[in-house]
């Protein structure tokens, strides 16, 4: 919730910032995506597909100012977000404890 709450401020702070969703395509199903990329298309959100996020530029005083693209495109950003999941390392405990779904099992 603190990280929602940072972010609504971040948005409130100045009108016409620029956004930058970073993200992965396994998030919905090709319906789904479909349905949202047109959803968002019809509000003037540019989606990009196709590339990845390989970098950041900041200013000097440590803010995001673009997103760099593996494709060698850059786009201008005032805030990012990046939602793109994580998978725990678990080799170290290989044997060791129990794994479920690709993680350490907790009780």
């Amino acid at each position: 919730m603190e990280d929602a709450d940072k972010l609504v401020d971040a948005i409130k702070a100045k009108k016409d910032r620029k956004a930058v969703i970073v993200g992965v395509p396994r998030l919905f199903t090709s319906g789904i995506a479909a349905f949202y990329e047109g959803y968002y298309a019809n509000k003037g959100i540019k989606i990009v597909k196709g590339t990845v996020a390989t970098g950041f530029d900041s200013d000097a005083n440590g803010e995001v100012k673009a997103v760099k693209l593996k494709d060698g495109r850059v786009m201008d950003a005032d805030i990012v977000v990046v939602g793109v999941g994580g998978r725990p390392l678990i080799t170290l405990f290989k044997g060791q404890v129990a794994e479920e779904k690709g993680g350490i099992k907790v009780i």
